[in-house]
This record gives C-alpha cells, sequence and structure tokens, in this order.
C-alpha cells in the first residue's frame, strides 16, 4: 500500500523529471539550433561553459538570489506564524492574506508586482520616498526581485511553522509560565526548539525552491537590466530559446542540476532533522 500511494508521484517523475533530463544529456555533446540533425561537437560544450564569465556569473547571482529571499521568507513565516500561535485579532484573514500570493500563479504574480513598480503609473512610486526605476535601475533590480519572490513564499513557511507549533504540547507552555518565562523567553527556549525538525525542513524546501525559480525573474526584468538579475535559469532559458543554442544550454542546465544536487546533499546531511534532535 504505502508504494501504491507513492506510484502516481513516481510515474510523474519519472515522465515529466527524469525522461526529458535523459533525453537532454546527448545535447550536451552537440550542437543543436532546435531544428535540423544535431552535430556532434565532442567536450566543446563543456570547455566553453566553464570559461564562459556570464555563466559563473550566473551562478553567483543565482546563490545570492536564493540565500536572501529564503532568509526572508523563513524569517517572515516564522515570525508570522509565532504571531499567529499566540492568536492576535483577525488571525484567521491574515493567515489568508499571507499565504493568498503562494496560489497565484508566480508570473501573474510578478507582473501585478512590475505593473505597482512601473516609475510613472504604479502605486509603489507615488508613496514618499519611494519613487524610484525600481526594475531598470542595476542597483536595485535585484533587490525587487528578493522583495517579491520573499512576499509571494512567505505563506509556506508560515503554514509549516504554524502547523509544528500547534503540535506543541500544551503543557510545555504552561510548565514554561510556571518557571516563570515571559513571552519573548517561551519563544526561544521552547516554541522554537519544539519546531526546529520542520524549521530546518523549511529551510531545505526553501533553497531549493528558489534556487529553481525562473518565472518570477522573466516576468519582472527577464534578467536584466543588462545582467544585473541574469541568473542561472534566465541564463540557461536565454541560450536555448532565445540564442538557439540548445546543446550549451543543456551543458548549463546538466551542472546546474548537479549543483542544487550538491547542495541539497550538503545541507540535508548536515542539518537533516533527525542529527539536529540528537543535538
Amino acid at each position: 500500500m504505502f508504494y501504491g500511494f507513492l506510484l502516481p508521484a513516481i510515474v510523474l517523475t519519472l515522465i515529466f523529471t527524469l525522461y526529458p533530463l535523459i533525453q537532454s544529456l546527448p545535447l550536451m555533446f552537440q550542437r543543436w539550433p532546435g531544428y535540423g540533425k544535431p552535430r556532434y561537437i565532442g567536450f566543446q560544450n563543456i570547455q566553453h561553459l566553464f570559461t564562459d564569465p556570464e555563466f559563473f556569473a550566473a551562478i553567483g547571482r543565482t546563490l545570492w538570489l536564493t540565500a536572501a529571499t529564503a532568509a526572508g521568507t523563513v524569517v517572515i513565516g516564522t515570525a508570522l506564524a509565532i504571531a499567529f500561535y499566540r492568536k492576535i485579532p483577525l488571525t484567521n484573514t491574515l493567515k489568508f492574506l499571507a499565504f493568498f500570493p503562494v496560489i497565484l500563479p508566480p508570473a501573474v504574480y510578478a507582473l501585478a508586482w512590475k505593473n505597482a513598480l512601473d516609475p510613472t503609473l504604479g502605486w509603489v512610486n507615488k508613496i514618499p520616498g519611494l519613487s524610484h526605476n525600481w526594475l531598470s535601475d542595476p542597483d536595485t533590480a535585484m533587490w525587487a526581485v528578493i522583495f517579491v519572490s520573499t512576499i509571494q513564499y512567505v505563506g509556506i513557511p508560515m503554514i509549516l511553522m504554524l502547523s509544528a507549533m500547534n503540535d506543541i504540547p500544551e503543557s510545555a507552555n504552561d510548565a514554561a509560565t510556571l518557571d516563570g518565562c515571559n513571552a519573548w523567553q517561551r519563544i526561544w527556549h521552547v516554541i522554537l526548539p519544539m519546531s526546529r525538525d520542520v524549521l530546518v525542513v523549511v529551510i531545505g524546501l526553501q533553497i531549493i525552491g528558489n534556487f529553481k525559480t525562473l518565472d518570477t525573474v522573466y516576468a519582472l526584468t527577464k534578467g536584466g537590466p543588462g545582467l544585473a538579475t541574469d541568473i542561472l535559469p534566465t541564463f540557461i532559458y536565454r541560450q536555448g530559446f532565445e540564442l538557439s543554442n540548445f546543446g550549451f544550454a543543456s551543458t548549463a542546465a546538466f551542472f546546474g542540476t548537479l549543483l542544487i544536487v550538491a547542495l541539497t546533499y550538503i545541507y540535508t546531511h548536515y542539518f537533516r532533522p533527525q542529527k539536529m534532535s540528537n543535538q
């Protein structure tokens, strides 16, 4: 029965993830513009990739976007979870508003923010002190992308952390109160430590999800201005679908996949919940 419940997810993963990945591997050694017969070129794509400064710059921007967005979503989501756990006024309404962006298609959500950040018509620039061409300035474009991504996905850690907090035995809070703990001491010494395993999982999920983001960045800036927000997914998309260099794009995608697998392995090895629980 266990494998029976897993079977639909396994089949979908094999069809839409593993099979395309295997099919794309031969393109690493070919030059193919999207039509005609691919031409074998050996290791030229790999050599080109590791001598391309734009590739390494895109990797750096991807890591920065991933770290900043993951940190923002986890910190804000956990803070909201603590607030809702303590039953602040209008809890249900505020939970809905915080989680609502998650259910929106990322491209639609990003386009809404793109209009809001428009230098002439956007409502953000009508706020005193915030008038700026946020998405066209290389110094602020990435910060705008980080902000939009954080606000959209903050609801995921909020829901998961709130669920973990609701599983904390009431006796633990009662014991902390009897010991003279105030509200902040209960948060730091009872609520967060007893939710640590879920917090580790939440951070891992946010890192993986943000590393792969494409639609939000592409809808907001398409990797611009210049290459200010050009991350690995937009780099791969541009090489394949705009420059018709599918062999080089497949090579970049393959090594990007290896990178995220390595990061995930390192994170789960050192911060897996079972290991954290034993510390």
